[in-house]
């Protein structure tokens, strides 16, 4: 079994630039940990968390995340057949929409 502390330790260093690694659960920060891979990661990075979680659990979690760039949103839906609709910051996003546009 892949180890917790391992995983954020093989993790490019460059993605927790602002934090203190050695704070990070990985259980209890996943979605932080998970978001911060999707937004700054290397595909080897994507390969390990997917491989830590699980793609079922990772399936899970991929929906709550608060805010993704659409690149992320879109890979995510593609990836796990998941509409946009069913993401957290899918919804954010249109509810967030600018009242004017130039």
């Amino acid at each position: 079994m892949i180890r917790k502390q391992n995983i954020i330790n093989e993790l490019s260093p460059h993605i927790f630039w602002d934090v203190d690694v050695s704070s990070i659960d990985l259980e209890t920060n996943s979605l932080f940990v998970l978001q911060r891979v999707l937004q700054y990661g290397k595909m080897n990075d994507w390969l390990l968390i997917l491989n830590f979680f699980g793609f079922e659990k990772l399936k899970k979690l991929v929906t709550k995340i608060n805010s993704l760039d659409q690149v992320s949103l879109s890979f995510l839906s593609n990836y796990f057949q998941i509409e946009k609709s069913n993401f957290k910051c899918y919804k954010k996003m249109l509810s967030n929409q600018d009242s004017w546009s130039y």
